[in-house]
């Protein structure tokens, strides 16, 4: 089996942790080279869920093309290998138009699967499924643990979804690793911990005095609370408070102190590839990019 991986054509792909300026830099990339956003974000893809995971806001995306936003309402299932599906005909759509595809997103599997072409195996049963759908978050936890011990050190434990996919396939072969394909740039943003705390704490005062609560209020009415998109950071603390579990004070401390430990998580994730250029800033991005535009094939 070779390990290359098929021809993406020119691309760039922005990762880093949640909260590092990922958005502004895209929109700034995106805008001085004809380039396109494709959100890689395991959660931006569901309607409603605009506010709690910072979504693009409309004036955003309003000054560049977005791809891959709103696709589903929140009680609908999405993968990473439908996303693969997806992203690629994006990429293919944005080439047609000489235009620069931008892979952008904290979700470090979805960026994977489509640089590296990662090939997923057949899902469970839909009767072990629903058994699994049905069991309790701590006996998820346990199951995973007992089945993966290494993967459930690698996931969110907070994500019924993901713990469940763990479960799934646990035991089926790692995916090999591959190689970057030609002509595609991998940019790390990474400002620092101490800026990092501070946009995140920043971020969250805007969301909650931008309306999440009433968000996630308007969210309830439609959808029962169970549904895996409504355990992301930001939508279960809401809930919590909504059910007087919590104060508004210890609403707004938590959502920070998993958010940090959300980009914890996504730091490590991105750290283990070699291929990623790390800057701590837009400046520092610019010019990476400036470099690896002038290297390009004429035609894009």
């Amino acid at each position: 089996m070779t390990n290359k991986t098929a021809d993406l054509g020119s691309l760039i792909a922005i990762v880093g942790p949640t909260a590092s300026g990922k958005t502004e830099l895209a929109l700034q990339i995106a805008g001085e080279n004809r380039g396109e956003i494709i959100c890689a974000d395991s959660r931006t893809v569901y309607r409603g869920l605009d506010i709690g995971t910072a979504k693009p806001t409309k004036e955003e995306q309003a000054r560049v093309p977005h791809h891959l936003l709103d696709l589903l309402e929140p009680n609908q299932p999405y993968s990473a290998a439908q996303f693969k599906t997806d992203a690629m005909a994006a990429i293919s759509d944005i080439h047609t138009w000489r235009g620069l595809p931008l892979l952008v997103g904290g979700t470090g599997l979805y960026i994977n699967a489509v640089l590296y072409d990662y090939h997923f195996p057949a899902g469970a049963s839909n009767e072990l499924r629903q058994q699994l759908e049905r069991l309790p978050l701590k006996d998820l936890v346990a199951r995973l643990r007992l089945a993966d011990p290494e993967r459930a050190t690698e996931i969110d434990l907070r994500n019924p979804r993901r713990i469940i996919r763990a479960i799934e396939t646990a035991g089926l072969p790692r995916i090999a690793p591959k190689t970057l394909p030609r002509n595609v740039l991998i940019i790390g943003l990474n400002p620092g911990m101490a800026e990092l705390e501070r946009h995140i704490a920043a971020r969250t005062r805007r969301m909650l005095t931008g309306g999440l609560i009433e968000e996630v209020q308007g969210l309830l009415r439609r959808f029962d609370p169970v549904i895996a998109p409504l355990h992301t950071i930001g939508y279960g603390e809401t809930i919590a408070h909504l059910h007087e579990e919590i104060t508004a004070a210890e609403l707004e401390s938590q959502i920070i102190l998993h958010t940090r430990q959300l980009a914890k998580r996504q730091m490590t994730w991105f750290k283990r590839n070699p291929d990623i250029v790390w800057v701590a800033n837009v400046r520092e991005a610019k010019d990476l990019v400036m470099s690896f535009m002038a290297q390009l094939p004429k035609a894009v």
